[in-house]
């Protein structure tokens, strides 16, 4: 019999959920929200402009993979009010 709780072990579905459920939890408010899921780890990646947002998105993970996940997990999400640099050559004035 299988149970809700049992961890997801295809890395792409995994990421696929994590990466849904990040996006639901925090209203779409990682900016280039980046998911990597391997069967050693998963990392994720992204901007916001709070920890508030950032937490959130810990609590996303910790919706998916449970409290007892059995691979760490890197969250590389950034905080700040930096928008992403326009590639040079390109002025706004």
């Amino acid at each position: 019999m299988m149970t809700q709780d049992r961890p997801r072990t295809d890395p792409a579905d995994l990421a696929g959920s994590l990466h849904r459920q990040i996006d639901w939890r925090t209203w779409g408010r990682i900016r280039q929200l980046h998911v990597e899921a391997r069967t050693d780890r998963v990392v994720i990646q992204g901007m916001t402009t709070s920890y508030y947002l950032k937490q959130l998105a810990l609590s996303a993970v910790q919706e998916v993979m449970g409290s007892a996940a059995t691979v760490p997990v890197a969250l590389e999400i950034e905080v700040g009010s930096r928008l992403p640099r326009a590639p040079e050559g390109m002025d706004h004035d």
